[in-house]
C-alpha cells in the first residue's frame, strides 16, 4: 500500500513537471516522463559523487 502511494505521489510529481514543460496530452506526457526520468536520475546522482570526493579532499 506504501509503494502505490508513494507511487502516486510521483506520478503527481511527474505530472506537473511535464504540464509546465509542454502542453502535450496526458497519455503521451506519462511515457515521455518516463524516459525523460532515467537521463534526470543520473544527473542527480552525478551531483552527490562530486560532492564525496569534496568532503574527501576537506577530511
Amino acid at each position: 500500500a506504501e509503494e502505490l502511494r508513494a507511487q502516486q505521489v510521483v506520478d503527481e510529481f511527474k505530472a506537473d513537471m511535464g504540464m509546465a514543460e509542454a502542453d502535450e496530452p496526458l497519455g503521451q506526457e506519462s511515457v515521455e516522463e518516463e524516459t525523460i526520468d532515467v537521463p534526470e536520475d543520473e544527473e542527480i546522482e552525478e551531483p552527490s559523487k562530486t560532492i564525496g570526493k569534496q568532503r574527501n579532499k576537506s577530511e
